[in-house]
């Protein structure tokens, strides 16, 4: 996948040029974080050379199409955008959580930036529904995110029933957000009933870092809990095609990407009944009854004990997002939607 800064579109050729911009992202992201990456490619394959951009002044003379990711900077991006006569589309996660919470001042501003969009792709139903709530939106649609054929069962690997996985970014934020601190907790009563189970923290170390392992040091559990860091996408897969329960409670998930790649790594899954989480594991999964340290031990003891349940969920999840979550999905939504557009 080759990225360029800032061509004008080729009058020779004729390939039209798509613009693809994640306004004030550090650029590393684009390449590490699975759904930049998708949509990417999305748009070569539609035949669109693809510039990047994280800010304006790396917008090109003329494009045929802006792929704007994240409609909270829509009221700055889009004015720009329209003023040069380019069809804007706007697509990724409304966080409605985090919208709740900014100023009123912040909310005006986003709100104020919907008139700008000519088509709105949504990933999840739940934030699509609520953005309409707020305010007009052009031409609105869901197509969820999609996970790459690489997440997949692999039968020639055991599950160990007794591993408990996540993946987050150690953000306090994020950390918090995600339970991530809770899910310690809670992993320390299931070690008194399953005393070789192991927690095995994946995700870039952040301002919560420490804060999880000065707890887990409290708890007496370190032996049984690894923190990995930052990992390579091979062993992502390994872990999610040989933990035996993927665990990602949270508070908020404007979708669950990570959830949906251990679904189709046939994982177990145990989550929370929020956001756009429903929309991505339907019956395919645990859901914890409320989001209490002990309901969260409590499920992931029944997952971890009961290996005819745990396959059962793995096994439908696999289905799932083989059905509903490939590529072909949205990049048929997309072109679909694109071609009303010209």
């Amino acid at each position: 996948m080759s990225f360029t800064t800032r061509p004008c579109r080729d009058e020779h050729t004729g390939i039209k040029t798509a613009v693809f911009c994640v306004y004030r992202c550090d650029r590393k992201y684009l390449s590490l974080l699975e759904y930049y990456k998708q949509d990417i490619d999305i748009l070569e394959r539609l035949g669109y050379k693809v510039i990047i951009a994280t800010k304006i002044s790396e917008f090109p003379s003329h494009c045929d199409l802006f792929v704007l990711w994240w409609w909270r900077w829509l009221w700055l991006v889009g004015p720009i955008v329209k003023m040069r006569k380019w069809t804007l589309c706007v697509t990724g996660t409304f966080d409605t959580d985090a919208y709740a919470k900014r100023p009123k001042w912040q909310k005006l501003m986003i709100k104020s930036g919907f008139r700008w969009g000519d088509l709105n792709i949504f990933v999840g139903k739940e934030m699509m529904a609520e953005a309409q709530r707020i305010g007009t939106l052009k031409r609105a649609s869901y197509s969820p995110h999609i996970i790459s054929d690489q997440y997949a069962v692999n039968t020639s690997v055991s599950r160990n029933p007794h591993i408990v996985f996540n993946i987050a970014h150690k953000m306090i934020s994020n950390m918090n957000r995600k339970m991530i601190p809770e899910l310690v907790e809670a992993f320390a009563i299931v070690l008194k009933s399953i005393p070789d189970a192991h927690l095995i923290l994946a995700g870039e170390p952040s301002t919560g870092q420490i804060i999880l392992e000065t707890r887990v040091k409290e708890l007496g559990i370190e032996n049984a809990v690894t923190f990995l860091g930052i990992i390579s996408f091979e062993d992502k897969i390994n872990y999610l095609q040989s933990c035996g329960v993927y665990c990602q409670v949270s508070r908020y998930e404007g979708f669950g990407l990570a959830i949906a790649e251990a679904m189709a790594c046939g994982a177990p899954v145990l989550v929370s009944n929020c956001g756009s989480v429903p929309e991505v594991v339907g019956d395919a999964g645990m859901y914890v009854p409320d989001l209490s340290v002990e309901s969260i031990a409590s499920s992931l003891l029944t997952l971890m004990t009961d290996r005819q349940l745990a396959d059962s969920y793995g096994a439908k999840a696999s289905d799932r997002i083989n059905t509903c979550f490939r590529q072909t999905v949205r990049y048929e939504h997309f072109r679909s939607e694109l071609s009303k557009l010209d």
